[in-house]
């Protein structure tokens, strides 16, 4: 066993089931969105607002990194997943942290449906 293959046995084994990181994230992701977005509207709660939006933006990063993780694991450096996290990066440079959130909302829910529909369709067969 040579050197690089002893490495990615250590490091590169995803010790996590991107699926079921997927059906958890997604929904508290989505709820503290809803939670941030609807006291954005209430008067003197802004920063609570935005609280909910970073709450949201960091459960909805640790899915996209965890995914990524994945794919690298599996030689597969240019994908999806590493579109969303460079925008969701630059997003979050420029400060607009609602936005970033709503991003990455709006890609786990595609990723969660893609999922379901990818489960339902080897159930049929």
């Amino acid at each position: 066993m040579t050197k690089t293959t002893k490495f990615k046995k250590k490091y590169l084994k995803p010790f996590f089931d991107v699926e079921k990181l997927l059906g958890v994230c997604t929904p508290m992701s989505g709820l503290l969105f809803l939670i941030g977005f609807a006291w954005t509207f209430t008067p003197d709660m802004e920063k609570w607002s935005l609280f909910f939006y970073l709450l949201s933006l960091s459960v909805g990063l640790v899915f996209v990194v965890c995914s990524e993780w994945t794919n690298l694991a599996q030689k597969n450096f240019f994908n999806v997943s590493m579109i969303i996290l460079a925008v969701a990066l630059w997003i979050i440079y420029i400060g607009e942290y609602r936005l970033a959130a709503g991003f990455l909302l709006s890609f786990s829910l595609a990723k969660l449906f893609w999922s379901r529909k990818k489960l339902n369709s080897r159930n049929m067969k």
